[in-house]
């Protein structure tokens, strides 16, 4: 299904825009958890690239967990037996080597599936006025979705980028862009959609 391309454009000035990168680290960019997300990768970093270019606001999302924020109920979440993942200091909590923060990117930690829980982004987002989300990264179906459900019931706009997400299986992915599309504004576009519309408006002003 294609994006309504004037729809995406209206909302996308790369002067109020954000692209999302969520949870690039090493425990979830494994390809024997999310084989999904192979192919996604090199999409990803052509996309953090292009909105360098574009000046559109890059913002890193890393999910830690430690004892000061492992409640029993979050602890409760993990099925029996699976390992636990991210953990703080460990090497899989790290961003993938291509995955890294650059001067000017905005950096934010967080303990739950969306990063506005507990977390200085939407303040960050309301200084710099930032109206449009751009969303990306890794998993689709839960930390992508859960910040973009966030950040739509706070009244920004916001934008699936469907080819730079992965979740654990394809099928799990599709829910999201369907939800997406269904019930959080609509907005479902490929990376190729985004950067010729972020050039589109900038043409323009």
């Amino acid at each position: 299904m294609t994006v309504d391309r004037d729809k995406l454009a209206a909302v996308s000035d790369p002067r109020r825009s954000a692209l999302v990168v969520v949870d690039m680290q090493n425990d979830f960019c494994n390809p024997a958890d999310y084989a999904e997300s192979v192919p996604m990768l090199p999409r990803l970093q052509k996309l953090i690239t292009e909105s360098r270019r574009a000046g559109v606001q890059v913002i890193f999302t890393q999910v830690n967990h430690d004892a000061t924020n492992d409640s029993t109920v979050w602890v409760s979440r993990r099925a029996p037996g699976r390992k636990d993942i991210v953990k703080a200091g460990t090497p899989g909590a790290q961003y993938h080597p291509d995955f890294q923060p650059q001067p000017g990117d905005i950096d934010i930690v967080k303990h739950r599936y969306s990063a506005f829980i507990g977390t200085p982004l939407e303040m960050n987002l309301s200084t710099l006025g930032i109206e449009t989300l751009f969303m990306t990264g890794i998993a689709t179906n839960v930390c992508v979705e859960s910040t973009l459900r966030d950040a739509f019931q706070r009244d920004f706009y916001v934008v699936l980028v469907e080819d730079c997400c992965a979740a654990g299986t394809r099928a799990l992915h599709e829910g999201t862009v369907d939800n997406t599309r269904r019930h959080f504004g609509g907005l479902v576009a490929t990376s190729d959609e985004v950067v010729e519309a972020w050039s589109e408006v900038a043409a323009r002003v």
